[in-house]
């Protein structure tokens, strides 16, 4: 899937399941507009929000990856 951050960048990212976290989405690493390189990253997702054909996820603390 796609995941567009609030820079504007939009980075690779896959949603797992499989851990004992609940669901965990994975951000591949990516550089951001003002161009820091940021290393690959997870996020436990807390819940979505549906905006037109779009979801927003309600991210929480940090995962592993």
């Amino acid at each position: 899937m796609d995941v567009r951050f609030s820079d504007g960048v939009i980075v690779d990212a896959r949603l797992s399941t499989d851990g004992p976290a609940g669901p965990v989405l994975v951000v591949a690493a990516y550089t951001t507009a003002a161009r820091t390189s940021i290393g690959g990253r997870g996020w436990v997702v807390r819940g979505t929000v549906l905006v037109g054909d779009e979801a927003e996820l309600l991210l929480g603390g940090a995962a592993p990856v």
